[in-house]
């Protein structure tokens, strides 16, 4: 894939930045090298938080490149294809890595999430109980697990994995709110909108919770509360909708 640079005012400063680190290094007396793999990687993900993807993949695909046994490289890149929906080329870049690293814990969680988006959730089962195995009790495996059982209609079995999850990692908001999500498509509405509501609060909560929740409320009958929540952003007929869809009554427990 080839990537066309353009040097706007926040791809500068990251360049800038990355020239006063080495400039400060020669000044210790330390000789001059090249930044690792790590700090590639970072600098790539500020300037894809600023809006520059094509500078962000850039500076992965360089990284990757010159470290071809570079798992953590690897599933980076193979992350940021995905995310500018490039499916192939993540398709590519990690059977080549796994090829090297069978069992790396990154390339794994990568693929995994790729089988899912992808909508081959049996594959995605099956990687992510891989990464269990590699790495016992991992929250993010366990939180994988649960996605590709809720797709395979496993509610029962995709509730105790998010459980296992959130006993390996408290703290893990993902699992919280894929718990939730689970249980609002087994028909627990009313358990479902109070762990929502309870995640919804927290600082580090993403806007899709507060969505969830309102989902959560409109599947419980209120509609009303849901529009609300949404700050009018949907109507009845499009929440009515979304519940067409998840196959439940409104007002259904």
């Amino acid at each position: 894939m080839k990537h066309i640079i353009r040097m706007t005012g926040p791809a500068l400063a990251l360049l800038a930045l990355a020239a006063c680190s080495g400039s400060a290094q020669r000044a210790s007396g330390s000789a001059t090298r090249m930044p690792d793999a790590a700090s590639r990687l970072h600098v790539a993900g500020v300037a894809e938080a600023a809006g520059q993807m094509d500078v962000a993949m850039a500076m992965y695909s360089a990284t990757a490149q010159a470290e071809p046994d570079n798992a953590q490289a690897q599933a980076t890149y193979a992350d940021a294809n995905m995310r500018a929906g490039n499916l192939a080329g993540a398709h590519a870049i990690l059977a080549a890595a796994l090829a090297r690293h069978a069992d790396d814990i990154a390339l794994l969680r990568t693929a995994g999430r790729l089988s899912l988006v992808e909508g081959r959730a049996s594959e995605a089962l099956s990687i992510f109980r891989r990464r269990s195995v590699a790495k016992p009790n991992d929250s993010q495996a366990l939180d994988g697990q649960g996605l590709a059982q809720d797709m395979l209609g496993a509610h029962q079995e995709a509730q105790r994995a998010y459980s296992l999850a959130l006993a390996a990692d408290p703290d893990n908001v993902a699992a919280s709110n894929n718990l939730a999500m689970s249980l609002l498509l087994s028909g627990h509405a009313a358990e479902a909108a109070a762990r929502l509501d309870e995640l919804r609060r927290r600082p580090d909560a993403p806007q899709r919770v507060q969505i969830n929740f309102a989902l959560a409320e409109g599947v419980a009958g209120k509609c009303d509360a849901a529009q609300a929540l949404l700050g009018g952003q949907s109507s009845s007929a499009q929440i009515d909708s979304v519940l067409t869809e998840l196959r439940l009554p409104a007002g259904s427990p």
